[in-house]
């Protein structure tokens, strides 16, 4: 996960962190982006994790141009961001979806501004204290719309992010007031997600093609026949060629050898990256079961509306 001056954040798709190509930091120091791949109909959340010793962090989250959430974190915790909150009852989960297209000017504008951004998902943190006096019933929101795009934006197969069915909170989601460290204008830290297909990541150069299965290996290890020269006309017979000479001038011989050798590599690679995965995945299901028993702080930091009256 892309971490920046004590906060990490990373999307969750199938309870994996989805894996970051191209991560760059600004000069700053204050901004960090990445690329990662994209499948449409799969629900992602965001995972937030705090290590500043004393502030909370707020952010707030723009997807394709517009923002969706708000939410907490309190000084050393770690929350989930699942989607967005329509009332203290309702949460409706983020998730990738194909982007819609029409040649109908009346329904969209070829040089519309928000299709230039989609895309694209960017966090904005600022440091703030919070008041656990000051929580509030959470009035309900206007559900966001996702409309076509004209087919003249060069958008046709690109993802956007929608918005999934209406789950249940496991308690009624609360609000409260911040004092914030940061100004909206100078935020501590932003991060910038872009998110596409994996095809065309890979055909784009920003992420290498995957690892070939099993099966591709063993195929590709396996030596090929080649047809035996006859010493007659007419003879159809086929078979291995027979080369003169010792074993270790065996042409053929030491083909095998190199595929064997890179077999082995390869295997030894998969045993790695599986072992990493694991790992992981532990660390990410250890975070997500901080979450389902948190203490009072991440109670506390699970609200999802922030008011900025002390902005």
């Amino acid at each position: 996960m892309p971490e920046l001056r004590g906060i990490r954040l990373g999307v969750v798709c199938d309870r994996t962190t989805l894996q970051e190509f191209s991560v760059t930091k600004g000069n700053d120091n204050r901004s960090i982006s990445c690329f990662i791949p994209s499948e449409a109909g799969k629900t992602f959340h965001l995972l937030i994790g705090n290590t500043l010793p004393e502030d909370a962090i707020a952010g707030k989250l723009s997807v394709d141009g517009r923002v969706l959430e708000s939410f907490l974190c309190a000084s050393g915790t770690s929350r989930l961001c699942i989607g967005v909150t329509i009332n203290e009852h309702e949460i409706k989960p983020f998730q990738f979806s194909v982007v819609q297209t029409t040649d109908d000017d009346t329904v969209a504008q070829p040089g519309d501004p928000i299709s230039q951004q989609l895309g694209t998902m960017e966090v904005r943190f600022r440091r703030c204290r919070i008041n656990p006096k000051s929580t509030a019933s959470i009035v309900t929101s206007e559900i966001p719309t996702f409309g076509a795009v004209h087919e003249r934006s060069k958008k046709a197969g690109v993802h956007r992010v929608s918005l999934g069915d209406g789950i249940r909170p496991r308690r009624p989601l609360t609000r409260c007031n911040v004092d914030y460290v940061d100004t909206r204008e100078e935020p501590y830290a932003i991060f910038t997600f872009r998110y596409k297909p994996q095809d065309v990541l890979i055909a784009q150069g920003v992420m290498p093609h995957p690892a070939r299965t099993n099966e591709q290996v063993s195929e590709d290890a396996r030596p090929r026949k080649k047809q035996r020269t006859s010493q007659h006309a007419g003879d159809s017979d086929s078979g291995v060629e027979l080369v003169p000479g010792s074993d270790d001038e065996d042409p053929e011989l030491e083909t095998m050898k190199k595929q064997v050798a890179q077999l082995q590599k390869r295997m030894a690679r998969r045993i790695a990256a599986k072992r990493t995965k694991k790992q992981l995945g532990r660390a990410i299901k250890q975070e997500m079961l901080k979450e389902e028993e948190p203490n009072d702080a991440v109670i506390m930091a699970e609200s999802s509306i922030i008011d900025l009256t002390s902005d």
